[in-house]
């Protein structure tokens, strides 16, 4: 082995083993929850239902997530609960992608620009209706 190859092969375990001690400092793991969560394995490509430990890392200020582990792969997986815009299983899940594509309409808001080409003039629609209730309100009496 050249003298060059063992000085990258110490720095690599040196830097490895800084990481491993960081982690070790900041990973708080508690209980386990009990609670069955929803997990997608990239390697398996496939969302699974796990039971699940709560964790605490103080890096970045503290963050919560849920841990397990891979039932095929052994791989770890991690959902975030503080910091939720950055959940990898929400960009990565194929359940939830198909449940997107499935109720798509039912998920719009009214200030998106989809929504008045599905829904019409929602604001008509819902005056007509006021109209109709007072017209039978009136008619009843």
């Amino acid at each position: 082995m050249s003298e060059f190859q063992q000085i990258y092969d110490n720095k690599v375990a040196e830097l490895q083993a800084k990481r491993i001690a960081a982690k070790e400092r900041t990973e708080i793991d508690t209980e386990p929850t009990n609670k069955y969560i929803d997990f997608y394995c990239k390697q398996c490509d496939e969302d699974m239902r796990l039971l699940a430990r709560k964790g605490y890392t103080r890096y970045r200020g503290g963050r919560w997530f849920y841990r397990a582990f891979c039932e095929k792969c052994d791989k770890e997986l991690i959902r975030r609960l503080t910091d939720k815009k950055n959940d990898p299983y929400f960009a990565e899940s194929k359940r939830l992608r198909n449940d997107r594509k499935k109720y798509w309409k039912q998920l719009l808001q009214r200030n998106d620009p989809r929504f008045k080409r599905v829904y019409g003039d929602w604001e008509l629609a819902e005056e007509r209706e006021r109209e109709n209730e007072l017209r039978t309100n009136f008619d009843n009496k």
